[in-house]
């Protein structure tokens, strides 16, 4: 989903429920894209933190039987010369650049972590080169890509 506005934009890619029946899965998400899909920030910092912020207060319950506990998110956030990543429930997060899987953090990366909303606000990674399409996969995603093509099959995206 798309967040922000032409001062500070940016995308979110959530994961949620995705073990319960459609309905409940759906319903989480739905929530999810409420209470994020409004926000709005000077530059990129603050947009990434927004959603943090709003994710740490949202009322769990809102988040389905799990209350959120298995919460997979990718955050990017640009404005002017600075773009940040950040993300929980990811274990390694790849950009796509002229048809190539770039490596940005792998499962031993000291911020990635579990799924579920986190307790504090993640870090920021600052990004020196944004890439157009960053892809994320979550903990207790077993297949692990082995090249570009697969990776975007995997991800739903046209390769």
């Amino acid at each position: 989903m798309a967040i922000g506005n032409p001062q500070a934009h940016g995308w979110i890619a959530l994961r949620s429920g995705h073990k319960e029946p459609v309905i409940n899965a759906f319903e989480q998400i739905q929530s999810l894209h409420a209470a994020l899909g409004s926000l709005e920030a000077p530059d990129a910092l603050h947009l990434a933190r927004a959603v943090w912020d709003r994710l740490l207060t949202l009322p769990r319950k809102e988040l389905g039987p799990n209350e959120g506990s298995d919460l997979c998110a990718l955050v990017f956030t640009s404005s002017g010369e600075t773009s940040t990543l950040s993300g929980v429930g990811i274990n390694r997060i790849w950009a796509w650049s002229s048809g190539d899987l770039e490596l940005v953090a792998g499962p031993d990366h000291p911020d990635l972590s579990q799924p579920g909303i986190p307790n504090l606000p993640p870090r920021a990674l600052l990004l020196e080169n944004p890439r157009a399409l960053y892809l994320g996969l979550c903990h207790d995603d077993e297949t692990v890509p082995q090249s570009p093509d697969e990776a975007l099959q995997l991800s739903g995206l046209p390769s």
